[in-house]
C-alpha cells in the first residue's frame, strides 16, 4: 500500500519508489531521487512507505530559442526537418529550404549556433530544384543531398558540395530504371556509400497512377550510381 499519496500503479520493476503522504500531487514529487534496491526522497517528514513500482520521472522543462527566421526571399523558405547535421567542429548546422533563394527553387545553407546564416547554394533549375530532404556528410567532410526536381531530365538530382565549397551535380534522375523524384533523407555507410529512394518510376510497372512506385538507389564512394534490386509496386501486379 502507498497510503493516501498518489503513486503510479504497481508494475514489475527492480527499483523502488518513495511516497511521502505530506507531498501530494506537487511538482516536488517528480524530483524524488530513486536508486536501485532502495528509496530516497528529497522531502522530509510524513508517512513514508516504500512500494515496488515505476521509478519516479524527473520533471524537466525544455526551453528553446529561435536561431533564425527565414523570410522566404533570397535566404530561402520552408526549411526541411533533416536533423541539421553539424560539421566536424560542431559549430555549424546544415540544412535545405524547399523554395526561395536567388531563383526561388530552394537553397542549401549552414547556420551558426548564434544564428548567423550562410547560403552555400541557391538552386536554379538546371542544377536542381525544390530540395525536400536534408543533407549528410561523408568522412572527408563533403556534403551530399538531393533536389526533387530539375536537373538534366527534370526528375531531380543528387548534388555534392565539396569541403572547399564547390557545388556539383553528380547525378540527374531520368524515369528508368532507377526512378525519378528523389524523396527522403539519404543514408551513408562506413565506407561512404550513399543510399536513397525515388518517389516514382523505377520499373514498378503501371501501378501508382501509372508512373511506377519508385525504387532504391545506391552510389558508391567512387561515384558509381546504380539501382538496388527492388522497385516498389512490383508485388501489386
Amino acid at each position: 500500500m502507498c497510503g493516501d499519496c498518489h503513486c503510479p500503479p504497481v508494475i514489475q520493476s527492480t527499483e523502488w519508489e518513495i511516497c511521502d503522504s505530506d507531498r501530494r500531487e506537487s511538482d516536488n514529487d517528480a524530483n524524488e531521487t530513486i536508486a536501485s534496491g532502495r528509496g530516497h526522497s528529497s522531502g522530509s517528514g510524513g508517512d513514508r512507505r516504500i512500494r515496488a513500482g515505476r521509478p519516479a520521472l524527473a520533471s524537466h522543462r525544455l526551453y528553446y530559442s529561435v536561431l533564425y527566421k527565414f523570410n522566404g526571399g533570397a535566404d530561402g523558405g520552408s526549411p526541411y526537418d533533416s536533423g541539421l547535421p553539424s560539421n566536424t567542429i560542431g559549430n555549424l548546422l546544415y540544412g535545405t529550404t524547399y523554395y526561395g533563394g536567388a531563383k526561388g527553387y530552394g537553397t542549401v545553407y549552414n547556420v551558426t549556433k548564434s544564428g548567423a546564416i550562410n547560403l552555400l547554394h541557391s538552386f536554379s533549375g538546371a542544377d536542381g530544384e525544390y530540395p525536400n530532404a536534408g543533407v549528410i556528410f561523408d568522412s572527408a567532410g563533403n556534403l551530399y543531398g538531393t533536389a526533387s526536381g530539375g536537373g538534366k531530365y527534370g526528375y531531380g538530382v543528387v548534388f555534392k558540395i565539396f569541403a572547399s565549397g564547390k557545388f556539383k551535380v553528380i547525378w540527374s534522375f531520368g524515369a528508368e530504371p532507377i526512378g525519378g523524384v528523389p524523396m527522403g533523407n539519404l543514408a551513408i555507410d562506413s565506407s561512404d556509400n550513399i543510399y536513397g529512394t525515388t518517389e516514382f518510376y523505377g520499373g514498378g510497372g503501371g501501378n501508382c497512377q501509372g508512373l511506377g512506385c519508385g525504387g532504391l538507389w545506391q552510389m558508391s564512394s567512387s561515384g558509381a550510381f546504380s539501382p538496388m534490386p527492388l522497385s516498389f509496386g512490383t508485388w501489386l501486379k
